[in-house]
């Protein structure tokens, strides 16, 4: 299923079969199988490649948000800590891995679904409302400085939605949020332009004044409305790289215009504020 959900052809086919069916099938069906599975087995792993390839078309991302998909994910994300190189035996700035793996050096595909899934729910304002609720901005504030660049940028990305949100904003304030991506800022080794952008654009959001913030009360999808990310129009190839996710602090920092990313990272306008942003796809 995971390999299916790869292409847009699949992910059209069980999006379609979902429709035919008791809606939210497949979705819970999934999200069961991560509350069931451990996080370390290739069936949680790739369970969670299914579900950020579909979290690409607009219906299956409500019915994740609407089934509980976010709360499941700041939970697995509560588990990623820094390895302690006196106990774990690993380097120096290594992490445990979240999902199977060989070791603390190893790829983590778990974790970069993991991060890519949530971004992509949080760019839709039923999934941002959510986060505020769960507490999830202490989760990924720990986070800004993993090693893996893809998920530095889905939990960067993800921070700087968030902070949009006035509440989120308040309490990320009231932590010293500040002082944190100051100090962040600090440790960004000289070549990595990427994540000294990435925190520069946080430290500004950070800063922002009420004026143009979104309402922490009722929702404004505009859901049932024709978006442009129905039926066939959701992520081409669904691959996007780290610079091209990084272009989204730019264009919102810039006052862009709302909009989403299409598979070679351009911003087509579709006079929205829920986006959608396509991220790794491993098959």
């Amino acid at each position: 299923m995971a390999v299916c959900a790869c292409e847009v052809v699949g992910r059209r086919e069980i999006e379609a079969a979902e429709a035919q069916k008791q809606p939210g099938e497949t979705i819970s069906a999934l999200l069961l199988v991560l509350s069931r599975e451990p996080v370390s087995t290739l069936v949680h792993m790739h369970c969670l490649a299914v579900l950020q390839r579909l979290s690409l078309r607009w219906q299956l991302q409500s019915k994740m948000i609407e089934l509980g998909a976010l709360d499941r994910i700041v939970q697995i994300l509560r588990s990623v800590r820094p390895a302690d190189p006196d106990t774990d035996g690993a380097g120096a700035g290594s992490w445990h891995l979240l999902g199977p793996g060989g070791g603390p050096e190893a790829p983590d595909f778990s974790i970069e679904f993991t991060s890519a899934l949530l971004m992509n729910l949080t760019l839709r304002s039923a999934g941002r409302k959510r986060c505020a609720e769960i507490g999830a901005y202490a989760v990924l504030a720990n986070l800004i400085e993993h090693p893996n660049p893809q998920v530095r940028t889905h939990v960067n990305g993800t921070l700087y939605t968030l902070l949009a949100v006035p509440s989120v904003r308040a309490e990320a304030q009231r932590s010293g949020a500040e002082a944190m991506f100051r100090s962040a800022l600090d440790r960004v080794p000289q070549d990595d332009d990427l994540l000294r952008r990435q925190l520069e654009y946080l430290l500004l959001q950070l800063s922002r004044t009420s004026e143009g913030d979104e309402s922490d009360g009722e929702e404004s999808d505009g859901d049932g409305i024709d978006t442009g990310l129905e039926g066939d129009a959701d992520d081409g190839d669904n691959f996007l790289d780290e610079e091209e996710l990084a272009a989204h602090f730019h264009l919102s920092s810039s006052g862009a215009g709302q909009g989403h990313f299409n598979h070679t990272g351009s911003m087509e306008n579709n006079g929205n504020s829920d986006t959608c942003i396509p991220s790794l796809c491993i098959a």
